[in-house]
């Protein structure tokens, strides 16, 4: 019975439905006491071997609504509730109107968890398309005794264990890892205040996206930002590309350029230094999400590693892409 009570309450989710389509679905505008049931308390518990004796430097964490066992942690650990992270959550977003917009539990016990609230103050949209880029914020935890609490800005909605990895690996922004150790509560609270910059790089980006949207790109222009972003590399100076590594550029630049005539880039940015930029991104997303069954996540991870060693480094494609087009990146 336990097992199952967790399995129901693994996820919840505001908006669109998330691909794998599990969640118990929640108003916009659900609030953090109508999600708090689905994160229960975690309690410690001492150790106690077959002869009555008590371990003195280690205990166990267990959930306290149905003693569910989650790991065992050194004396020295201390709880972060999702309550805390919530806290933090909402004092970060306090001047800007946040939501709750998904959370839930992970692993086969639950004891690794999210949070993500999305600002709809921050969010924008660039002239000439109405697809919003929407500012998230999230809280990533793990009551397993290895997972450290982590405060980030993301632009990946997390609605699984890919997706957590992908926002975790996102460049830039703001992130906070805090340790399991004593004062850990008050150090979520406090990474929350630093949160609020979060709408002024928002402000920031929206400037440079606008300005990108308004530039030209040649076709010279292009061909060199592709080159960046697929480098070939352990290549011999004297010596031409193999085959493969020469294929393998080709495919990669060739997708790009087919993504810049799709759907993910709106038909007054084509041709532009933005929708270029949303052009690699959609590529670099692909790569992480192209397998997208529950039970291959891991493999995604790893395919999306094989597949980047490939690339150049993401902030470097970006910024080889403002510099082509002569706009500054936001900082």
């Amino acid at each position: 019975m336990a097992a199952q009570i967790f399995q129901d309450r693994r996820m919840f989710f505001a908006g669109a439905t998330p691909w794998h389509g599990l969640g118990t679905k929640l108003p916009a505008n659900a609030t953090w006491a109508e999600i708090a049931p689905m994160f229960p308390r975690v309690d410690e518990r001492p150790i106690v071997m077959a002869g009555g004796a008590v371990i003195p430097d280690q205990k166990a964490l267990v959930c306290s609504s149905d003693g569910r066992y989650l790991a065992t942690v050194g004396a020295d650990y201390c709880v972060v509730q999702a309550e805390t992270i919530a806290q933090a959550i909402l004092t970060a977003a306090l001047e800007a109107g946040a939501v709750f917009h998904t959370g839930g539990l992970l692993g086969d016990r639950g004891a690794r968890g999210w949070l993500m609230g999305e600002l709809p103050a921050a969010s924008f949209t660039v002239s000439g398309d109405n697809s919003p880029i929407k500012a998230y914020f999230s809280g990533i935890w793990g009551h397993d005794g290895r997972t450290p609490v982590k405060l980030i800005n993301n632009a990946t909605r997390i609605v699984c264990a890919n997706t957590v990895a992908a926002a975790l690996g996102e460049t830039g922004g703001f992130k906070v890892s805090i340790r399991h150790t004593s004062g850990a509560g008050e150090a979520v609270i406090n990474a929350g205040e630093q949160f609020k910059a979060l709408t002024t790089a928002t402000a920031r980006l929206q400037d440079f996206a606008e300005r990108a949207a308004q530039t030209k790109t040649s076709r010279e222009m292009v061909q060199d930002a592709l080159n960046v972003m697929f480098p070939l590399r352990n290549v011999d100076p004297g010596l031409p590309p193999t085959e493969a590594e020469q294929a393998r550029r080709d495919d990669g630049q060739a997708k790009v350029i087919e993504l810049l005539q799709g759907p993910t880039v709106a038909p007054a940015h084509r041709g532009t230094a933005w929708g270029l930029m949303q052009a690699m991104t959609e590529f670099d997303q692909h790569l992480t999400t192209r397998m997208t069954d529950a039970a291959k996540q891991v493999d995604a991870i790893a395919a999306r590693q094989i597949d980047g060693a490939m690339m150049g480094d993401l902030a470097a494609i970006y910024a080889s892409v403002a510099s082509i087009a002569g706009v500054s990146l936001p900082r």
